[in-house]
């Protein structure tokens, strides 16, 4: 039934790429609820670029008005309520389906016998309260979010089909069964006219050092060799602090601690393993603080203690990321990360790439290829390659198929290359 699913989509992709069923939204606000995102260190994955990103007005392949003037007392209410209260809020269902070309052999002394088909949903609400100097520059603001994570028709989640094939690394990340987590709880307060700022609380601090232009997982890559920096341990969401300030108009240095074994279904135990923490600081350069994330240059450096809970030695490492936009659409892309220790997937890795966004539409397309040096000794380097395009079917609605090319899986002796083709599903409201 899956592949049925993913061959009508496609199809139905090839079909709607030829109408000319234009949207017009001239005249009309770039937002729906008004959610402009003010300046901060967040990254394109955190709440506040999440909601400001998802309130935009997009340009679709299709309009159909009947559902967008259907949704119109929706999102007057929400920015009634933003202007009133200074709440703003997002309500967001995401669909990951992945098939492998192939997987790790039957084991024929237990029997098991590998899954080459993963699928899981993501419904997701998150939101932002403004409640310190809401009309100035030095907002205090607290957000949330929160996720219910689950399979859908089959036995594991993307994230886990790695383990099916023999992989090192993730194909899917965020797509787990991990049920119902916080994901984000957290203060930031914005400092010297929001030149600086510093957040405490729960928090991934991925979306705060180590961040691109490109690194959204809701509608970009999906493999963390291609969307993120594999040669950090980075640790999921956690409890944590960090600050962050602009040394001048080109120049900033921001950092953060974190609760070393927190992970996302972590039942929120506050330091369960004790003082064990990782931290990270990171200096950059941009033409301005509104272009970090178009264009920027970054390097970052990292440790984290040894973890007597899961036999993990202390590991460290040293990462560069560079993105540049061109002419407003196409954005070369770039990273390299060194480590020593195995708590990172490589202690060696490059990724570089490209994204381009369609100017007559909301779509997007990217390719990557990134090569690593596995941190587990005696396995052979790894070449992932990924490749999709996001198509924005209607105002709230975007489809993106993709293709990943894991050439030389580390664990997986019998397979030269295996070919995890992907399509995944976002509604935003």
């Amino acid at each position: 039934m899956l592949k049925c699913l993913v061959a009508g989509s496609a199809w139905l992709i090839l079909v709607m790429v030829s109408l000319e069923c234009l949207s017009d939204d001239a005249g009309h606000s770039p937002h729906k609820a008004g959610y402009a995102q003010r300046g901060s260190f967040s990254g394109p994955g955190s709440v506040d670029a999440e909601l400001e990103e998802e309130d935009r007005f997009s340009i679709p392949h299709l309009k159909f008005e009947s559902m967008d003037k259907a949704l119109e007392p929706w999102f007057a209410m929400k920015a009634h309520l933003y202007q009133d209260s200074g709440f703003k809020f997002g309500v967001y269902y995401n669909a990951l389906y992945q098939h492998a070309s192939a997987t790790l052999p039957t084991d024929d002394s237990s029997g098991i016998a590998y899954k080459d088909e993963a699928a899981s949903g993501i419904f997701r609400i998150n939101g932002a309260l403004d409640l310190v100097g809401r009309d100035s520059s030095n907002v205090g603001t607290l957000y949330f979010n929160v996720d219910n994570r689950h399979t859908l028709g089959s036995d594991i989640a993307p994230a886990g089909i790695a383990n099916e094939v023999g992989y090192v690394g993730h194909t899917g990340v965020l797509f787990s069964d991990s049920g119902t987590v916080l994901v984000d709880l957290n203060y930031q307060q914005r400092i010297n006219g929001g030149r600086g700022g510093f957040i405490v609380g729960r928090f991934d601090p991925n979306d705060y050092v180590f961040v691109s232009g490109y690194a959204n997982p809701w509608t970009a890559f999906q493999n963390v060799a291609t969307l993120l920096n594999p040669a950090v341990a980075l640790p999921d969401s956690s409890w944590g602090l960090g600050a962050g300030h602009w040394l001048n108009d080109h120049v900033y240095i921001l950092g953060t601690i974190n609760d070393a074994n927190g992970t996302v279904s972590d039942n929120l135990e506050f330091f369960e393993g004790g003082a064990e923490f990782w931290k990270a600081v990171e200096f950059g350069w941009a033409p301005s603080s509104k272009e970090r994330f178009q264009r920027q240059f970054n390097i970052s450096m990292w440790q984290v203690d040894a973890r007597e809970d899961i036999s993990a030695n202390s590991s460290e490492g040293i990462a560069i990321s560079a993105n540049w936009l061109l002419a407003n659409n196409l954005m070369p892309i770039f990273r390299a990360g060194w480590s020593q220790g195995s708590a990172p997937i490589y202690n060696k890795t490059i990724t570089a790439g490209l994204t381009y966004k369609l100017v007559e539409r909301s779509d997007d397309f990217g390719v990557a290829l990134n090569w690593g040096q596995p941190a587990l000794k005696g396995l052979e380097d790894q070449l992932t390659a990924e490749v999709f395009y996001k198509y924005q079917l209607a105002q709230n609605i975007a489809l993106t198929p993709s293709l990943q090319l894991l050439q030389n899986p580390a664990l997986n002796p019998d397979e030269n290359s295996v070919v995890i083709a992907a399509l995944r599903f976002r509604l935003s409201l």
